[in-house]
């Protein structure tokens, strides 16, 4: 188990920063969520992410994997990943 210590902490960014809607209540959301639906729609992910990101094979010795955000990036919003 980990534990954070925040007393040293410092607010950069909050949520009245970024959203212009009033912050909801997260302890009620979280109560309402159908947590096998959850546990299904994330176990499909996987999948996904397993069926779209084959690790790449090079020369019978190296092996590695994409991001799947770069893998969806390229199959889904046409961007390819370019040499900096």
């Amino acid at each position: 188990m980990y534990f954070a210590d925040m007393r040293d902490a410092q607010l950069i960014l909050g949520y009245s920063d970024v959203f212009s809607d009033e912050k909801p209540d997260l302890i009620e959301r979280i109560k309402k969520l159908n947590m096998h639906k959850t546990i299904s729609i994330i176990s499909e992910l996987i999948q996904i992410r397993d069926a779209q990101c084959d690790p790449i094979n090079i020369a019978n010795r190296i092996e590695f994997s994409l991001p799947l955000e770069t893998i969806l990036k390229r199959d889904f919003c046409n961007m390819n990943p370019q040499k900096i």
